[in-house]
């Protein structure tokens, strides 16, 4: 398991004490160190133990929460989405016969990631359930398990025709009295990759803002976290329950439109059944609406050995003033996905390299604790 990190942080309603705690965030945190330490980073940015009242009034809003039922307790095609994608993980896809064991996905991710994802490799796999399996579940699998372009140097997530190893839902829209918060184009996109990098992995490299200037093809101008605006909320043995931060973002538009900013807040919390997930929500006066989620399931092989995650995200997104489509926000989800994907399957095979079997965080009733790094520009 990634080493749990120690962090001081300022209790607010506790004036002058700091208290040594273990904690996450979203995409978690760090405190910087005394500069003497050779391990200190000018990027940390340190969260502030709060209530969960003060959490909800002054970081996220309950009523941001993007919905995932409606109020009669049906679901919204979005999670209806993310739980057909999960099916495919928590069952065999093909079943055991005399001559040959079991098939799960894991089987299929592991086989073709060993083989550095080629176009040879995904068919392979693929040839091996295609007449197990509804055509619904295969065209996901195809999606799913072709990514040879994402790998390549010459990857580029604006390229609707190259394969990203990406599947997209159905665009789903909500009603007018729906959601108050999702204005003007009400039109909703649903994505789901899979990962071979554990949750820890997965959020330390969500939270490194300063990489994001690295990533393929982006349009950022400006990333800024909100210093003081970090907050966490623990439970009696310090460990953590929600937390929230604001990012301030500025990114380049195409002409002849110059640049949109906003602000996004984002809040991780356990679910019922303690599985993590994160949240999303902009505001600013170059947005109509900005909000969405994203979930994780681990991805298991025949033996029950951890191989990869599948992570799912529903999203909503409309420019005020600009011309944006279904098209376009493809191209941002490619370009968010597929970054994060290559970033944290790096990240997770350099902890792990020397190491007989990976170290996995737990995907239920536990956060991990990952350092959060600020994207201003020095």
């Amino acid at each position: 398991m990634l080493a749990r990190v120690n962090f001081p942080l300022q209790r607010a309603d506790e004036k002058g004490m700091l208290l040594v705690l273990s904690l996450c965030h979203l995409t978690a945190f760090c405190t910087p160190q005394q500069s003497a330490d050779s391990s200190f980073d000018p990027k940390a940015v340190t969260p502030r133990v709060v209530s969960e009242a003060e959490l909800r009034g002054l970081g996220f809003a309950a009523e941001w929460e993007f919905p995932r039922h409606r109020a009669d307790g049906t679901p919204y095609p979005g999670k209806v989405f993310e739980d057909d994608c999960f099916a495919l993980a928590r069952k065999p896809l093909v079943a055991a016969t005399a001559s040959q064991p079991e098939i799960w996905l894991g089987d299929l991710l592991k086989e073709v990631h060993r083989a550095e994802w080629s176009k040879t490799a995904s068919k392979e796999v693929l040839a091996k359930v295609k007449n197990h399996v509804s055509k619904a579940e295969y065209e996901k699998l195809e999606d799913l398990l072709t990514a040879y372009d994402l790998y390549s140097s010459k990857w580029n997530p604006r390229k609707g025709g190259q394969e990203h190893g990406m599947y997209f839902g159905k665009q789903w829209e909500f009603n007018k009295a729906d959601w108050v918060h999702a204005k003007s184009d009400r039109e909703v996109e649903q994505i789901a990759q899979l990962i071979v990098a554990d949750l820890a992995a997965i959020k330390e490299t969500e939270a490194d803002y300063q990489g994001y200037w690295k990533h393929v093809k982006h349009d950022w101008e400006r990333i800024e976290v909100a210093l003081n605006d970090f907050r966490v909320v623990v439970d009696d043995k310090q460990q953590p329950l929600m937390s929230s931060t604001m990012i301030e973002f500025e990114f380049d538009l195409p002409f002849p439109f110059s640049t949109a900013e906003f602000q996004m807040f984002t809040l991780t919390r356990m679910l019922d059944d303690g599985s993590p997930i994160l949240y999303l929500f902009a505001t600013g006066d170059d947005l109509h609406w900005l909000a969405g989620y994203d979930v994780y399931e681990p991805i298991k092989d025949r033996d029950g050995n951890w191989v990869g995650t599948m992570m799912v995200r529903v999203f909503g997104l409309d420019l005020d003033g600009v011309p944006d489509g279904q098209g376009d926000r493809h191209d941002n989800l490619r370009g968010q996905y597929g970054n994060l994907r290559r970033g944290a399957e790096k990240f997770f095979e350099l902890q792990n390299r020397s190491k007989a079997k990976p170290d996995v965080f737990p995907y239920q009733g536990a956060l991990p604790n990952v350092p959060v790094r600020d994207g201003r520009k020095d």
